[in-house]
């Protein structure tokens, strides 16, 4: 756990830190929920991206590659650091193919890798159960993007967010954007951060559900959690969280914990998620980033 007196400029990273929400997500730092102050606190510089949580993966990456080239310029520095949640860890990963010059890093919070089951029956409902699963996250989904007027970006398509999540699709994703496992399960995880396309890849995840019995979003991310069968948060599976170096994939958190869950009502027996993404800012500034 991080010790309670650090030393001054202890998250102060060399370049900027892109935060990249996941699915339902907007571009406030109200969605990381104290994770951006967290970090800011003590010297990191940090930006929300400011992307549509429902498009293709593409239109994403894209508008991605226009926040980076925006924030290189803003603030004179030549390369940022990208800490993506859930589903942004794959347009992340897809802006840094396309601008890896640009990009010091890419850290997967709860990533989606591999994709996740779920994915596969949002995107392609199989019976009545599986199509009362798919309307209600894709319903959730907009109207939370109308709620926080994240609709209003361009261009706005649920369908084709959630298709981003089938692990069909996922694997043909990391054919065509690889430094991250060949395999769903590699059993050798790797020791160094490095890629060949001269870019640092992290990740983190959780394996918990109920971490909290005040929450009532763990009723939701154990309903969802039975649809996977492997160890998973909740909506991510251990395995497809693994990108780059993994530095922990089995925290007690659930899917929403890793971003300080509801309220922050997350596990008193846990690291607390925010003191985590403030471990990676200095993980990063030893690295020289």
């Amino acid at each position: 756990m991080e010790s309670s007196e650090v030393p001054s400029g202890y998250t102060e990273t060399k370049y900027p830190i892109l935060m990249v929400q996941g699915i339902g997500g907007w571009n406030d730092p109200g969605y990381f929920n104290g994770a951006v102050e967290a970090l800011t606190k003590d010297g990191a510089e940090v930006f929300v991206a400011n992307v549509t949580p429902h498009a293709n993966t593409e239109s994403k990456a894209l508008t991605l590659v226009k926040d980076i080239e925006d924030i290189l310029a803003l603030t004179g520095k030549d390369k940022v650091n990208i800490i993506a949640y859930s589903i942004g860890v794959i347009h992340s990963r897809q802006a840094a193919s396309i601008i890896p010059e640009g990009v010091a890093s890419v850290t997967s919070v709860g990533g989606t890798n591999n994709g996740t089951p779920i994915g596969r029956i949002i995107a392609r409902p199989n019976g009545f159960y599986e199509s009362i699963v798919s309307t209600f996250f894709t319903a959730a989904g907009g109207f939370f993007s109308l709620l926080n007027g994240a609709s209003s970006l361009v261009p706005y398509d649920p369908n084709a967010a959630f298709e981003g999540l089938d692990p069909d699709v996922a694997k043909q994703f990391n054919q065509e954007n690889p430094w991250g496992y060949e395999s769903h399960c590699d059993p050798t995880l790797k020791t160094e951060s490095l890629a060949s396309n001269g870019i640092h890849y992290f990740s983190w995840g959780g394996a918990g559900l109920f971490t909290n019995i005040l929450d009532p979003s763990s009723l939701y991310t154990f309903w969802a959690s039975t649809m996977i069968p492997e160890e998973n948060d909740g909506i991510v599976s251990r395995c497809s969280s693994h990108l780059g170096k993994v530095i922990k994939d089995d925290y007690h958190m659930d899917h929403l914990d890793l971003v300080n869950g509801m309220l922050g009502l997350v596990s008193s027996s846990e690291v607390s998620p925010l003191t985590l993404f403030r471990q990676h800012a200095n993980r990063l500034q030893l690295l020289g980033l």
